[in-house]
């Protein structure tokens, strides 16, 4: 079970693989299928950018895997990992029993800084694949709640939530800040949110196309 894989490291090894909504699907597959086993691949590999904790420096040293891992930290991914992982032990079937711990809602949401049509896009393999989407996961305690998604702070979905596992891939990623998710309960009150710390820019300012994700949790 992997988030997405992506390597920008030159002579041939320049590869995007899809990632979008590939984690939370993955996690519906699993419990519909009921795998003896499932593994989270690789949670600590930043050269393929599919980290979900922390990497250290001594690990990268000697490449270039820092130019486009550093500053990027995935670890709101386990806000939807670790519910998952309790729902799998405990013989769940269907996301709809993927619930957080208590009343408030977790999860996280994630996008490319860099466009998919930036002039570089075209050097890693398999570039076709990506969106310019801003996608999220939220694991909610019951339903009457709204998912709202924002792009350059423009409104670009909103969505009823279920009780459990919700996620979707929202096209309409564009240039600027303002990348956002807000949870909304029935009174209409922000519970949880997330705002991006990256900008989305058109073209890379350096040699670096980077497509890692830029990945927050809720809070």
């Amino acid at each position: 079970m992997s988030p997405l894989q992506f390597k920008y490291m030159g002579s041939g090894q320049d590869w995007y693989r899809v990632g979008e909504v590939n984690l939370p699907e993955r996690m519906s597959q699993a419990l519909q299928l009921q795998p003896d086993f499932v593994e989270v691949i690789t949670w600590n590999d930043a050269g393929e950018s599919h980290y979900v904790g922390d990497f250290w420096q001594e690990q990268i040293a000697g490449s270039n895997i820092g130019d486009y891992a550093n500053g990027y930290d995935h670890k709101g991914w386990l806000q939807v990992i670790t519910p998952f992982i309790k729902a799998y032990k405990g013989g769940a079937t269907s996301i709809s029993q993927i619930v957080p711990p208590s009343t408030k809602p977790l999860g996280a949401f994630w996008y490319r800084p860099l466009l998919t049509t930036a002039s570089c896009s075209s050097s890693i393999a398999n570039y076709q694949s990506a969106r310019d989407a801003v996608n999220f996961a939220v694991i909610l305690p019951s339903a009457g709640y709204t998912i709202r998604v924002y792009s350059n702070s423009k409104l670009i979905g909103s969505f009823v939530g279920q009780k459990g596992l919700n996620y979707n891939s929202v096209l309409g990623l564009a240039v600027g800040g303002g990348q956002i998710i807000q949870v909304i309960d029935g009174s209409n009150q922000i519970v949880a949110s997330a705002i991006g710390t990256k900008n989305v820019v058109a073209q890379s300012a350096n040699a670096t196309c980077n497509w890692n994700y830029e990945v927050v949790g809720l809070s």
